[in-house]
């Protein structure tokens, strides 16, 4: 019986990347057009995609404790966000392998860094080291130049902190003339001669009575920070910042973030920063604290659901795009391998509150084909991230176009028979409803009360098991490969049983071949063979992928042969 704890640490899933042996090329003829004929390795997943759980680490010199790390892509939209935690964040990653480039991304830093596989990652936020593709802004930096980007001052000045002139130092870092020789700007602040120091200090207009948010990073030694509200003649009102910075615990090297309010009559901020012998500094903000319509702590600039005080971040699975699944339904015998007996698009949304407890996840689904001369229905089950079952209850209520499996802990059914939504009794190999447009489901699943409990303590992540099983026989199911069927399906009467090789895992041949393959993709652009077509008279460059472990013909689906697909 699976426990919480089973996930600490959570497992890090990995497919290993062979190609195939010499034996296998020998086996497998050039330009096959039956799939069933082709001997693949064994550890293939059938997944069009970069997929696998994944641990992000962060070097033992840098703490990043309590931060946020993002998922984004080359446009800067976030697709993901976890809360780093023991110096680690873990994902499911699911994305197109073949479309569009994605990124790790440190809002701290504004760093990123390229997501080119899953399983052990590390990533090193570098002092001065700046990314490429940024996540699209969601509060404004009111300090100019607070990356250090620009290796110059806006002057020079005696860095009187009151008066008059306190009001002036606008437009950019100003410093002591002392000490402008001591310092050097560009890629980061830094301290140049030995055994000195030096203060660099930005006034920026503020609002009286409103919130901000201070943060900066810096080299292990700290820095000397000071956030002064004063008035319209220079009067000093509150220093919202007398704190000498270490930017992490035991001195480490990482960013520090400081929430105040000004006092009433503040029209300015200023902010002075000073360092000593060998420290940098880096990444500096200061933002307004934001609106927050719906009233739960979160600003309308970072939630997802600014008008429900329920809801504030999701992430998405896929991570980005749709996940399709296409189905034989022969199991445990071998199919025709047209692989559009039942075509499943599907996105899954997972709904967190503010102290990022996971409260509901909505799924978007369409039926793309239904080609079987069976009745099928369809079903989903919520599982761990790494694909074993959750042994509790976590399903409270369903609503939209599903309903709670009454057989299946945490399961849903779509629907019983495809044909019925169809309005057709035979199949029509294409996912139309009986008024001509596509069969789209839409439904919520809102988690029990323990399972959030438990989502806050240990930070469970999960991911679908979605499935199709015989109208006329609810326990004959049939899974991608590695999922061991739900707890009502006759997995014991059938596993190794025909072509089903128990050796090699259930849903799949002794020579590799699946009952199901994955496409993930942005804009569902996969298109299923025609009727009794073998997906390699399809996709003649589905052999060469699928022998190469998914190394070689990534894009296979983009050329298909005119006439063979839907």
């Amino acid at each position: 019986m699976k426990t919480i704890t089973r996930l600490l640490p959570l497992l890090i899933v990995l497919a290993a990347c062979q190609k195939p042996s010499e034996d296998q090329q020998a086996l497998n003829p050039p330009g096959a057009t039956d799939l069933s004929t082709l001997t693949i390795p064994e550890s293939f997943s059938w997944s069009s995609s970069v997929k696998g759980l994944t641990e992000l680490s962060f070097p033992e010199k840098f703490n990043a404790e309590g931060k946020e790390i993002w998922i984004i892509d080359e446009q800067g939209n976030r697709l993901d966000r976890k809360l780093v935690s023991g110096n680690k964040a873990h994902f499911k990653i699911l994305l197109p392998q073949n479309e569009g480039q994605y990124y790790f991304y440190f809002p701290a830093t504004e760093e990123s860094q390229m997501i080119t596989q899953t399983g052990n990652v590390v990533f090193d936020p570098g002092k001065g080291k700046k990314s490429a593709v940024k996540a699209k802004a969601t509060s404004a930096n009111l300090l100019v130049n607070g990356d250090f980007q620009s290796s110059t001052f806006s002057q020079t000045a005696n860095t009187p902190l009151s008066g008059a002139s306190a009001t002036t130092y606008t437009g950019g870092w100003w410093v002591k003339t002392s000490d402008a020789s001591n310092i050097i700007l560009s890629p980061s602040l830094r301290q140049a001669v030995s055994g000195s120091s030096a203060t660099v200090l930005q006034t920026i207009p503020a609002n009286p009575s409103s919130a901000y948010k201070f943060s900066i990073g810096s080299s292990g030694a700290g820095v000397n920070v000071n956030l002064i509200s004063i008035d319209n003649n220079g009067t000093i009102l509150s220093n919202n910042g007398d704190f000498f910075a270490y930017p992490a615990p035991l001195g480490q090297g990482g960013p520090t973030e400081k929430s105040f309010t000004t006092p009433a009559n503040t029209a300015f901020i200023l902010v002075t920063i000073g360092v000593g012998n060998g420290t940098w500094v880096d990444w500096v903000k200061l933002e307004t604290g934001g609106t927050d319509v719906d009233g739960d702590g979160v600003a309308n600039s970072v939630d997802d659901y600014p008008n429900d005080p329920n809801l504030a971040y999701k992430n998405t699975y896929p991570t980005a795009g749709y996940q399709t699944l296409a189905f034989e339904d022969l199991w445990p015998n071998k199919g025709d391998y047209d692989f559009n007996d039942m075509v499943v698009s599907s996105t899954m949304e997972v709904a967190s509150n503010a102290a990022n407890e996971k409260v509901q996840v909505t799924f978007n689904m369409t039926v793309d084909a239904a080609g079987s001369g069976f009745h099928h229905g369809l079903g989903v089950q919520i599982m761990y991230a790494d694909d074993f079952p959750i042994n509790y209850d976590v399903i409270e209520s369903v609503s939209g176009d599903a309903i709670q499996d009454p057989d299946n802990q945490n399961g849903v059914i779509v629907f019983d028979d495809v044909f019925v939504e169809q309005g057709s009794g035979y199949y029509t190999n294409n996912g139309t409803g009986p008024d001509g447009t596509p069969m789209s489901f839409t439904f919520t699943i809102s988690f029990t009360q323990y399972f959030i409990d438990q989502d806050k303590r240990w930070g469970i992540d999960i991911g679908p098991d979605i499935y199709i099983f015989r109208t006329s026989d609810r326990a004959h199911e049939i899974h991608q490969f590695n999922f061991y069927g739900t707890s009502v399906s006759n997995m014991s009467q059938l596993y190794n049983t025909g072509d089903d090789a128990g050796t090699n895992g259930p849903f799949k041949t002794q020579n590799g071949l699946p009952w199901v393959f994955e496409v993930v993709t942005l804009n569902k652009t996969f298109r299923h063979p025609v009727e009794k077509t073998d997906i390699l008279e399809a996709y003649p460059n589905f052999q060469s992928w699928a022998e190469s472990n998914g190394q070689q013909n990534a894009d296979w689906m983009d050329t298909p042969v005119s006439g063979k697909v839907y």
